[in-house]
């Protein structure tokens, strides 16, 4: 992705994501970058040029809910002491056999 197209999507996903007057504020800023991109520009309609930022935001709110956490949900540290207490009482109940050559 472009960088100045990245910035505004980022930018359109911190106006989505805000409340109140810090809205406002973003929303602003989000419409300052369409116009600043408008005038370098001129044959691109902001009407046109939002649609396509809004249908690039979506692809890039795609990816990013599709990555993968780095830990598995059920992976927590109890979870994971119950696994290790079990496997040591699995050991000492059963002696480990030798192989002889």
């Amino acid at each position: 992705m472009d960088a100045e197209l990245e910035a505004l999507v980022k930018s359109l996903d911190a106006f989505l994501q805000a409340t109140g007057a810090k809205a406002k504020e973003l929303e602003a800023a989000y419409e300052s970058k369409l116009d600043q991109v408008i005038e370098r520009n001129p044959n691109v309609s902001k009407h046109s040029l939002n649609k396509a930022i809004i249908f690039e935001y979506n692809r890039w709110r795609a990816s990013q809910d599709n990555k993968f956490p780095t830990m598995p949900p059920k992976a927590s540290r109890g979870h994971l002491k119950r696994i290790d207490n079990s496997c040591a009482s699995r050991s000492r109940s059963q002696p480990r056999r030798r192989s002889t050559p």
